[in-house]
């Protein structure tokens, strides 16, 4: 019993590890410091989104025939390792670009994301070996909880012990997100214990095979299908929301490091709030109604952004876009689990984890070209609107459960 606990405890740590890297790297420090010294100008954020994008592309086709792989060899806490130590050299080499610096910026940005994304598919499948059924809702939130400890933390270190009008701020905290990163994988790399099975013979085909089953099976089944195009849509204006988020209040407030660092901490807190309470009305107005009542708030949201003039607001339009993130990718999750079999559950959230991924470029790529053509940071936002119509419509078409 306490071997278990000090695996689940060891694996939570992982979490509190590498959330801080989601803010740094990918919505609020490298992003700006990308958009601003590696390739500035209008199509900057166009240049941005097909850097992230296509990372995560790579990932997304990459993660299930090594997710099958992992299984079949019976090593996945090696596979986290290798990749996360990937991501955190990756990240480390991003604190050392210099103004213009594309080719390099592009390879060690690339390094630090495919890493990233694809040690928390082996991290995501270490759940089943450390819990069972009963608890093992508990125990993801336990993860998910330390993660958002982990990233709070993480925010408030830097905000009290750096100098945010350095020039060097950015690369330092690159830096100490690389280090925080490492030392905090340390009880997952070196502590985290588990029975491994004996290694089968190992054939690629069976990989893909695999992923090839999953795809035919989705195929058959018009109401999760539906529902998968639905979430592909959600899921792709809520990214861009999260990716963009950085750079939409430097650029289009006037926000300094400091009021970022704050902000992110209070929407952290908000989004969590949002995933809380929201959940609770989706249980009682159905999952169904509840995703239709975010797309009307989003709409709502996102078309009040060009009007935005004082801070209060702002605020009021911020806490809201808060509350909406959490609590759409909570219901979407929820959702699903009714959906699914209960036979085939794994199935389902590995492609709809494979969607997620693949829903990473067609957003910022959307926003992106709006930004180049409008040269309106605040009239791009309005780039998110077809995406949740489009949500929404396929939505409809899923029956009621």
């Amino acid at each position: 019993m306490l071997k278990r606990r000090y695996n689940i405890l060891s694996w939570a740590f992982y979490d509190f590890a590498n959330s801080p890297y989601s803010t740094v790297m990918t919505t609020l420090i490298f992003p700006i410091f990308f958009m601003e010294k590696i390739v500035s100008g209008k199509w900057a954020f166009l240049f941005w989104a097909l850097l992230y994008g296509g990372g995560e592309i790579i990932s997304a086709l990459l993660s299930p025939p090594l997710g099958a792989m992992s299984d079949i060899l019976g090593r996945k806490k090696r596979f986290l390792m290798v990749f996360a130590l990937i991501s955190i050299m990756g990240t480390y080499f991003c604190s050392t670009l210099k103004e213009g610096e594309l080719l390099y910026a592009v390879i060690f940005f690339s390094m630090a994301q495919i890493g990233f994304s694809l040690s928390n598919v082996f991290y995501n499948s270490l759940l089943k070996d450390i819990s069972e059924t009963k608890n093992r809702e508990t125990i993801s939130g336990f993860g998910w909880g330390m993660g958002y400890i982990g990233g709070m933390l993480f925010m408030l270190l830097i905000l009290f012990m750096m100098d945010l009008k350095s020039s060097f701020f950015e690369k330092k905290t690159i830096v100490i997100n690389s280090l925080w990163f490492f030392f905090f994988s340390i009880p997952v790399f070196f502590f985290f214990e588990k029975n491994v099975p004996s290694p089968k013979d190992f054939v690629l085909r069976e990989s893909y095979n695999e992923v090839f089953k999953t795809l035919k099976s989705i195929k058959e089944k018009k109401d999760l299908l539906y529902f998968m195009i639905s979430a592909f849509f959600f899921n792709d204006a809520v990214n861009s929301a999260i990716l963009f988020g950085g750079i939409f209040l430097k650029n289009g407030f006037g926000f300094n490091f400091e009021k970022l660092f704050v902000s992110f901490i209070l929407f952290n807190f908000i989004a969590a709030i949002g995933a809380f309470i929201l959940g609770t009305v989706a249980d009682k107005i159905t999952s169904k109604r509840a995703l239709f009542l975010f797309v009307f708030l989003w709409f709502f949201a996102i078309i009040l952004i060009p009007f935005v003039k004082n801070s209060i607001f702002l605020v009021f339009i911020a806490s809201l876009v808060g509350i909406l993130i959490g609590s759409t990718q909570t219901v979407l999750r929820g959702y699903l689990s009714k959906l699914a079999p209960e036979n085939s559950q794994g199935e389902w959230f590995g492609f709809y984890s494979l969607m997620g991924k693949a829903a990473s470029l067609f957003g910022p790529l959307l926003f992106g070209i709006f930004r180049g053509i409008t040269d309106n940071i605040k009239l791009s936002a309005l780039s998110l609107l077809p995406l949740f119509f489009l949500a929404a419509l396929f939505l409809r078409k899923v029956e009621k459960k």
